[in-house]
């Protein structure tokens, strides 16, 4: 797909988030991925493909997960969210597994695990997948979980 042409949504790159939302708005552009895209390419709203079906030609995360990318905008919503790992981090008692983005990035998801010391080591890279509420916390999208099993881990 080429977003090179006219609509204007390939300049949005490089435009600050604020800024970029409210050009898009205008231009008819959505996110998608990280890119922005003209509205009429994006995959169709209520289609059961997933963001990363449509950008990685046919390519599915697994369990009909929602991309991490796309997660934060269903906040409030309960869903199956799946990305790859790209770091993660510990309190005394908490583990922080960030998907597609690794911490301080906001544009990172994460899964919060509460009272659970610390896990078992997970390749990065690899693909994990668990279903919840999703909320935000300072901006960044999360899942709140008490259970490690919780996660799916798929390499």
């Amino acid at each position: 797909m080429d977003t090179t042409s006219a609509d204007g949504c390939d300049i949005l790159v490089a435009a600050p988030g604020g800024l970029a939302s409210e050009v898009a708005a205008r231009k008819n552009c959505v996110e998608v991925n990280g890119k922005w895209v003209p509205a009429e390419s994006a995959p169709p709203s209520g289609s059961t493909s997933t963001t990363r079906d449509w950008a990685a030609g046919g390519t599915t995360w697994p369990d009909g997960g929602t991309s991490w990318s796309e997660a934060a905008r269903y906040a409030g919503q309960t869903l199956t969210v799946c990305g790859p790992l790209a770091g993660s981090g510990y309190s005394t008692d908490d583990a922080f597994l960030n998907l597609g983005l690794d911490y301080p990035d906001s544009g990172r998801f994460q899964i919060v695990i509460w009272d659970v010391g610390r896990l078992e080591s997970i390749p990065l890279g690899a693909t994990l997948c668990t279903t919840g509420r999703i909320t935000l916390y300072e901006g960044v999208g999360q899942i709140e979980l008490t259970d490690p099993g919780a996660v799916l881990i798929y390499d």
